[in-house]
């Protein structure tokens, strides 16, 4: 602000763009990222923006955002295939796929300790999984859809809580994540083994504590031992 502020003509800028660009604006801002919507992580604006131009393609995706309540499959995929090009990996289609291997290509333990600590592990850098994206697809719609009907006086905005939000009992909205982290068998073996590790080191407590205290009655009655002898 200040002396950096500007005047921009939207109506000159316009003019310098794409109409498909134009026409897909308000679904890639959606996307990417508002104050409706959350962003990718460490993902800026300019790089979807560039990929839209140089990828025309994408333009039909993003103008269908917002054109009806729903989010069929189809443009569920075409919109994955976005993210995975998004990540630079523009051969997958699948963010699942590309987020494992991302994740063994940057974490996976080098050399013969499999348990050795890994620095700098930030998951959140990873594309979303698939069940996530769904979500993030929904409320990316019906953000966008709302935006397609500012001109009109009373709009029909459909339950936010059917579109990638849930409301708590108090009616106040929070975003519906996905499901499990981990499989709950994964899970279930997690729990189990560190169940078994806490007996483990309670049990090698204990054991310590007998034999401390078998050490110290056996100093003791040797001490008893000694005053005896002293006073004979």
């Amino acid at each position: 602000m200040g002396n950096k502020r500007k005047m921009i003509h939207i109506q000159t800028l316009c003019q310098k763009i794409e109409q498909d660009v134009l026409d897909s604006i308000l679904g890639l801002h959606a996307f990417t990222g508002c104050d409706e919507n959350s962003a990718f992580v460490q993902k800026g604006k300019s790089k979807p923006l560039n990929i839209l131009k140089k990828n025309p393609e994408f333009a039909p995706v993003f103008k269908e955002l917002g054109s009806s309540v729903t989010v069929p499959d189809e443009l569920l995929r075409k919109l994955e295939k976005f993210v995975c090009q998004r990540y630079v990996k523009p051969s997958y289609s699948s963010t699942n796929k590309l987020r494992h291997d991302l994740e063994r290509q940057k974490y996976i333990v080098k050399g013969q300790n499999v348990l050795s600590s890994i620095l700098g592990f930030d998951i959140s850098l990873l594309p979303p999984c698939r069940a996530a994206l769904k979500f993030h697809c929904l409320r990316a719609n019906y953000q966008t859809l709302i935006w397609k009907q500012a001109d009109i006086a009373q709009p029909d905005i459909p339950d936010p809580e059917d579109h990638g939000w849930k409301t708590d009992g108090n009616g106040v909205l929070s975003i519906h994540w996905c499901t499990d982290l981990v499989p709950q068998q994964l899970a279930d073996i997690l729990s189990e083994s560190h169940t078994t590790r806490q007996q483990e080191s309670d049990y090698g407590d204990d054991i310590e504590s007998d034999v401390d205290s078998d050490a110290e009655s056996q100093n003791f009655s040797d001490s008893e031992t000694s005053e005896e002898e002293e006073s004979g």
